[in-house]
């Protein structure tokens, strides 16, 4: 995705708007989760030159399908991010965020990489209370009441810490 700002470099003020769409895949691969693209991702705003630097706003909309990471329930999800990022000819310690471009083209592929990896949840969840699968039948808790006893997990048993959750009482706060 470039953007060729070679007016602006003779206009200092002046705003170039931009609009680009491109298939998301290309540049994200979903860090481990199955992520379908329903539409290509938006990046649309402007860009104006400043006293050695650009500055280029907007927003970027998305709109995917993935699983809810305790249910595995189908997601489908739309996000719109704004922006604020600069662009500079070269290195600033003092600036240490600022894109770099050379010539007459700011190159925004890796801006838009970043803003998809900042703005994506660690996890999706169909709703904050998910209660997720049972680990003994594998019903979805959320829909259906299963009845199977919770099982102690085996990994505890060996923790060193869990003799500690005889002591805990009932007034006690969970730590």
């Amino acid at each position: 995705m470039l953007l060729d700002v070679t007016n602006l470099l003779r206009s200092p003020g002046e705003t170039l708007p931009f609009h680009f769409e491109w298939t998301a895949s290309q540049c994200w691969d979903g860090l481990g989760e199955e992520i379908t693209w329903e539409a290509p991702v938006t990046l649309q705003g402007e860009c104006v030159w400043m006293d050695g630097f650009f500055v280029v706003r907007g927003e970027m909309g998305m709109a995917y399908t993935t699983r809810c990471g305790r249910c595995l329930s189908p997601l489908s999800m739309r996000r719109c991010v704004d922006f604020r990022e600069e662009f500079a000819p070269r290195e600033d310690e003092d600036f240490p965020d600022r894109y770099l471009y050379r010539g007459h083209q700011l190159d925004l592929t890796d801006m838009a990489e970043d803003l998809i990896s900042l703005h994506m949840p660690m996890r999706h969840l169909c709703k904050e209370d998910c209660k997720g699968l049972c680990p003994v039948c594998g019903a979805n808790r959320n829909t259906t009441a299963c009845g199977c006893a919770p099982q102690e997990d085996p990994a505890s048993q060996k923790n060193p810490f869990a003799v500690l959750r005889a002591l805990q009482t009932d007034e006690d706060e969970e730590v």
